[in-house]
């Protein structure tokens, strides 16, 4: 995301939970968050070690700053009449805690359509109620998986090491210097002479550089289809 407000020449977003100020805008994501809410993972067996904040938590976050900043229904009509609203990834983490915890392949493979389901449900229900409130909003979908794509395809030329698309910068063992057992920050796990060559930091997310790409291609993509007139 902070790639993406760079790429946009918009500026970073303060933390909802903050005291910071949050005129130009409000940032209600969580690290470490999952789809699914806890006790449906704690049902499945799965643990969420890092936030309760869940994409359901985040998104009751969101009704709460629409309900104390905008005093009317129209006051929030004209506040948001030119407002950019982005809804990243999220559901990585709901697979990622359960293979940490030991769960297979065939375990994960269960939990597919509710994680699916949760994300699909909070999106339309986030549509259905922006479109109510406000008839002329453009709603947009990121391609976040084209994106990647794109510089998978384009990593020679972006100046990556076609050798070590997969391959994490910081880490150690397997095919793709990755261990649950000895990951990136643990001591004595190696880092990479030079991590602008990397697509994958640490197994799990990407390099700077390869984020700046992903955020370029993005951008263009996005105003693409938003048909803005400047």
């Amino acid at each position: 995301m902070a790639k993406t407000s760079k790429s946009a020449g918009v500026p970073l977003l303060n933390a909802y939970l903050t005291n910071s100020t949050k005129t130009h805008g409000v940032n209600f994501a969580v690290a470490g968050s999952t789809a699914l809410p806890v006790e449906v993972l704690a049902e499945k067996g799965v643990i969420s070690p890092v936030t309760n904040s869940s994409l359901t938590v985040q998104l009751n976050w969101m009704h709460t700053h629409f309900n104390t900043t905008c005093h009317k229904s129209k006051d929030c009509v004209e506040k948001h009449r030119k407002s950019l609203f982005m809804v990243g990834e999220i559901g990585g983490n709901d697979y990622n805690y359960a293979f940490f915890q030991g769960k297979t392949i065939d375990d994960l493979k269960t939990m597919v359509p509710d994680v699916v389901k949760a994300i699909k449900d909070a999106v339309v229900q986030a549509i259905k109620e922006l479109q109510e409130d406000h008839s002329n909003v453009t709603i947009v979908y990121g391609d976040y998986y084209n994106a990647y794509k794109w510089i998978l395809w384009k990593a020679a030329l972006l100046g990556f090491d076609p050798k070590s698309l997969q391959k994490a910068c910081c880490g150690s063992g397997g095919d793709y210097d990755f261990s649950l057992a000895t990951m990136c920050g643990a001591p004595n796990v190696p880092v990479c002479p030079k991590p602008g060559e990397r697509i994958s930091w640490d197994g799990v997310h990407s390099t700077e550089k390869a984020y700046f790409f992903m955020a370029g291609w993005l951008i263009r993509d996005i105003f693409q289809k938003l048909q803005c007139i400047v």
